[in-house]
């Protein structure tokens, strides 16, 4: 048991950190601003540090768990366009960017009063009502990102749903195959009429 709950524990905060990490990319990049100064090379090729030298750069820090990620200074007299231009055409890297600058913004917080009077404290723990703060799976920071999957289903497994709530009703999924009250199974899969 203790396991799964560390396995639980572990995906929230993977699962929260992808979400931060991709708005923070799409963000910073909508934004187009980045470092002059320096740009993120990843290595393809050992020979990367033959690289390196001959397009006198220096590498200011290597990330390892992240496939040796580099941050490497633009050399006086180039601009990280042209260096990431040089890198790229080198054949010796998986990627280089531009090291971008991000801001945060304001997130957008839901008007259901569960969530803000701090019942719904599992999506966003700040301590409300004697809770552990940070014991949730970071919701505000998801909805950051993104707050419309209209092209994704979700199946939920439970003992029913409360189809007509104010924001569900009109994301419900309906069957296609089924016509409403004709008391006939119109697609065949053994239920009738269900819509």
């Amino acid at each position: 048991m203790k396991t799964i709950c560390a396995l639980r524990r572990f995906l929230a905060c993977f699962s929260a950190a992808l979400a931060w990490c991709l708005l923070l990319r799409a963000q910073i990049q909508a934004a187009d601003a980045f470092r002059q100064d320096r740009i993120l090379v990843k290595p393809s090729s050992n020979q990367i540090t033959n690289v390196h030298t001959s397009l006198g750069a220096r590498v200011l820090r290597k990330w390892p768990r992240f496939g040796n990620l580099q941050v490497v200074e633009v050399p006086a007299g180039n601009s990280a366009t042209n260096l990431i231009q040089q890198y790229k055409s080198s054949g010796s890297v998986e990627y280089a960017e531009p090291d971008y600058i991000g801001t945060l913004g304001d997130h957008n917080s839901p008007n259901d009063p569960s969530y803000t009077d701090g019942t719904l404290w599992g999506l966003n723990n700040t301590g409300q009502n004697g809770g552990t703060a940070g014991a949730d799976i970071d919701a505000p920071e998801g909805w950051h990102y993104r707050t419309d999957a209209s092209d994704v289903i979700v199946a939920v497994i439970d003992s029913g749903i409360r189809y007509t709530h104010e924001d569900l009703a009109k994301n419900m999924w309906r069957n296609p195959g089924e016509i409403a009250g004709n008391q006939f199974d119109d697609d065949n899969n053994v239920y009738i009429d269900d819509v």
